[in-house]
């Protein structure tokens, strides 16, 4: 996948992951993997969203927190802000019920929202630097000077990303001092996900980061990514990918190691913010 990133950096690193830009050609995808994350991205061209073959206007869209990979399918390049997962709500003053696979973002915002005025911002032969400088411009906007970050739910999320996604439910709420119900309410409300969601996705993340494409001993790196068993590894696997993981590496060698590379950064820190 012909995706290059940039790290968020700043008082923004809070709250962002990186800037991306995709460079399309003939026959790659833009892929969204289920990362525990949500993505703006701008398209200059009508896209087609692969997963459900529609095609979509040019525009502003969001990609929100996914158990299953978003495929899009666009002649023109495509770039966009990475976010943490817990920073939704300080994009959006309204509360946000359910959102598709992807989502228009000037249905979701007010009619007077500066977001009319970014979709023009990218049209044309931009340099990478060039790219990152209006995403930037744009975070800011979108973020609209709601730099306050939701502790509660960052230690949330990060008690399951540094665990690896290895938890029990029951545990976590324990931990934090909630009943399995509120935890699930909380989770819910502010990411639209559950924490059994987000375990799952960056469980499978894990697995990702210890295995490689020409590996034979699969089952052992899911044992020791924390499945119980190989059924279990493969059924959880096919429910996100909709194939076997030997199938999948196979034929997405390159975009198996794009997401490998992406998810050892995440559980490496690398995108911790600045201080």
């Amino acid at each position: 996948m012909n995706l290059s990133e940039e790290k968020s950096k700043a008082e923004l690193s809070a709250f962002i992951e990186s800037y991306w830009r995709f460079e399309a050609n003939a026959l790659d995808s833009l892929v969204f993997f289920p990362d525990g994350t949500f993505n703006i991205f701008f398209a200059t061209d009508q896209f087609v969203l692969k997963n459900d073959m529609t095609i979509h206007a040019p525009g502003v869209y969001m990609v929100p927190i996914s158990s299953r990979p978003i495929e899009i399918f666009s002649q023109s390049e495509m770039c966009g802000i990475r976010f943490k997962a817990f920073s939704l709500h300080n994009l959006f003053s309204k509360n946000i019920s359910q959102l598709g696979l992807i989502n228009n973002m000037e249905t979701l915002y007010a009619k007077e929202h500066a977001l009319k005025g970014f979709r023009n911002m990218f049209k044309g032969k931009k340099d990478p630097e060039e790219i990152t400088s209006l995403l930037e411009v744009v975070a800011f906007e979108l973020l609209n000077k709601n730099f306050h970050v939701n502790q509660h739910l960052r230690d949330k999320v990060n008690y399951i990303l540094d665990l690896k996604g290895q938890i029990r439910i029951s545990d976590m709420a324990d931990e934090f001092g909630l009943s399995r119900q509120g935890l699930h309410k909380h989770f819910k409300q502010n990411l639209l996900i559950s924490p059994k969601e987000l375990s799952a996705i960056w469980q499978l993340n894990h697995f990702f980061t210890l295995s490689s494409e020409s590996d034979d001993s699969l089952t052992g790196k899911a044992i020791d990514a924390g499945y119980y068993d190989q059924a279990h590894f493969i059924h959880s696997f096919k429910q996100k990918y909709g194939v076997t993981p030997s199938h999948f590496m196979r034929a997405n060698s390159g975009l198996f190691t794009y997401a490998k590379e992406n998810m050892a950064r995440r559980f490496n820190n690398y995108y911790d913010p600045e201080v």
